[in-house]
């Protein structure tokens, strides 16, 4: 099963917490985002 994940905001990923095919949480932060303001900052 595939899910779509969408971002609150445009950014850039840091970093992903899981690989593909783990089972996680509801809820469960998969991965970590730096704002587009924040990158050109």
């Amino acid at each position: 099963m595939e899910h779509a994940i969408k971002a609150p905001k445009a950014g850039v990923v840091d970093e992903i917490y899981f690989n593909e095919g783990e089972l996680v949480s509801e809820g469960t932060e998969l991965l970590s985002v730096t704002s587009d303001e924040e990158v050109a900052a």
